[in-house]
């Protein structure tokens, strides 16, 4: 009996195993540095250890914290909160006027097209051109390289890089930030971002 016990051990010890990244988990800390052309500033997302219920899914609760400078000395400071779920590789966003939203899908397969939001003027379609693995921290994650048209060249098509636990390389983890109190949207991707950190 204990040989077949030992014998099972080691197979399960042999056998290549597959550990799903987690998203959010709680105190986890994104760190966003933009500029546009009205002002730059820092965005911080931190994972809250609060689950919020909306419709009948649980919702992680994320502080978003907004540093913004139109000015030299002046600093306005915006916080909302944001709500995130992850199902089955797949990442969703909570939109007050659209609901859930599609924020990352790594099901997706090369030529799959996404239904993924930036508000304001959304391109569309997005597309996925490749995917692989990239070693960050010791750890092996899933990328996807993803196409969309350009906003500003007719024809040309803009490229993110979205990987598995981060979010894109290229903007905010949610691809919108709020930068006023009268809800007025600005597209990511009309800033230049930046991540400075991940703890």
């Amino acid at each position: 009996m204990n040989k077949l016990v030992l014998s099972i051990f080691n197979l399960l010890l042999l056998l290549p195993c597959y550990c799903q990244v987690s998203w959010f988990p709680i105190g986890a800390k994104w760190h966003y540095q933009f500029s546009s052309m009205i002002g730059s500033g820092l965005t911080t997302l931190e994972v809250l250890s609060e689950d919020t219920l909306i419709g009948n899914t649980i919702y992680k609760k994320i502080l978003s914290t907004t540093l913004f400078g139109t000015a030299p000395g002046s600093i306005d400071t915006f916080n909302e909160f944001l709500y995130v779920f992850e199902e089955n590789h797949v990442v969703f966003g909570y939109d007050k006027y659209l609901g859930g939203t599609l924020l990352y899908d790594f099901n997706a397969t090369v030529g799959d097209t996404l239904e993924m939001y930036f508000g304001g003027l959304s391109p569309y379609p997005f597309i996925v051109d490749s995917i692989g693995e990239i070693e960050f921290n010791g750890s092996s994650l899933a990328f996807q390289d993803i196409r969309f048209p350009s906003l500003f060249e007719v024809g040309e098509f803009a490229e993110m890089r979205v990987i598995e636990g981060i979010g894109s390389i290229n903007s905010h983890l949610f691809m919108t930030i709020l930068y006023s109190s009268h809800l007025i949207f600005l597209p990511i991707i009309f800033a230049a971002m930046k991540i400075l950190t991940l703890a």
